[in-house]
C-alpha cells in the first residue's frame, strides 16, 4: 500500500517536469508566457534525478524506465551549457561580472566586495541608474575599474579595467540599446556587450524579439565577443547556440 502510494507521487510529481521538458524540446516558450516556468528548468532537472532514485529504490520497473529516459532528455538540455567551445591554450583569459542593481537598490560596496575578491576584470551593470554611478564613485570603483562607457540613461552600463579601445551601442533592434566597448586582452581585441532584454511578463513577444537580435548580433560578431548581462530568463528553445552568451537567469 505504501509503495504504490510513493510511486503514484513520484509519477504525479514526474508529470510536472516531463511537461517543462516537453515545453522546452517542443519550442513552446518562445515567445510566450511559458518562458516564465522554464526559468526552472534545472531545478526540474534535479527533481526528476532524486524522483528517478525514489522509483529505484521503491522497484517501480515501467515507471523506472520512463523516468530514466526524462533525465537523460533533460541532460541532453542543460549539460551542454557547461561545456566549453572551441577552448584552446592560447585563449585569452579574462574574468567578468554581471549584476542588476534593481534600479539603483544595489548596495554598492557589496558590488565592489565583488569586484575585489573574484578580481573582476569588466562588469556590466543593468538597471543602473545616475545615481548608481556617483555611487559606486563614492565608493571607489575608479580605483579598481577605471574606464568605463556609462548609459544610466538607457540602463546599462560597462566598467573595465582595461583601456576601451572603442565604445557605443550595439547596432540591434531590442527593446533598450545594449551598450558595448573594446578591450585589448593578450594582445587581442575582446568586445563586451552589456546586455539587458525586456522581460517576458511584460511582453514575451517582445523578450524573444530581443533574444533573435541578439543572437543575429552573436553570428556576425565573432569569437572574441562577450555578451554578458541581464538576459531575462534562461536560454528559449529557438535561441542561436553561442559560446559567450549563455543566459543563466
Amino acid at each position: 500500500m505504501l509503495r504504490g502510494l510513493l510511486l503514484f507521487c513520484c509519477g504525479f510529481l514526474l508529470f510536472f517536469t516531463a511537461a517543462l521538458t516537453a515545453v522546452r524540446l517542443l519550442g513552446l516558450d518562445d515567445g510566450t508566457y511559458l518562458a516564465l516556468p522554464m526559468a526552472g528548468f534545472p531545478y526540474a532537472v534535479a527533481a526528476t534525478i532524486v524522483l528517478t532514485l525514489v522509483v529505484l529504490a521503491a522497484s517501480g520497473r515501467l515507471l523506472l524506465v520512463l523516468a530514466i529516459a526524462l533525465v537523460v532528455t533533460q541532460l541532453f538540455q542543460v549539460v551542454p551549457r557547461f561545456i566549453p567551445h572551441n577552448t584552446t591554450a592560447s585563449s585569452v583569459r579574462l574574468r567578468v561580472a554581471a549584476a542588476n542593481t534593481d534600479v539603483g537598490k544595489a548596495d554598492p560596496q557589496t558590488i565592489m566586495a565583488l569586484v575585489r575578491s573574484e578580481q573582476i576584470d569588466v562588469l556590466s551593470l543593468e538597471e543602473f541608474t545616475a545615481a548608481g554611478v556617483q555611487a559606486l564613485d563614492r565608493a571607489g570603483i575608479g580605483k579598481l575599474l577605471p574606464y568605463h562607457e556609462l548609459h544610466p540613461e538607457i540602463d546599462s552600463s560597462i566598467y573595465s579595467r582595461y583601456p576601451l579601445v572603442l565604445s557605443g551601442l550595439l547596432k540591434a533592434a531590442t527593446k533598450w540599446q545594449q551598450p558595448t566597448a573594446q578591450i585589448m586582452v593578450g594582445g587581442r581585441t575582446v568586445t563586451i556587450v552589456a546586455v539587458h532584454t525586456y522581460y517576458p511578463p511584460g511582453d514575451p513577444q517582445r523578450w524573444a524579439q530581443d533574444l533573435q537580435a541578439l543572437g543575429g548580433a552573436a553570428k556576425t560578431a565573432g569569437k572574441d565577443t562577450v555578451f554578458l548581462g541581464d538576459f531575462n530568463a534562461t536560454r528559449p528553445s529557438t535561441m542561436p547556440p553561442c559560446a559567450t552568451c549563455w543566459p543563466t537567469g
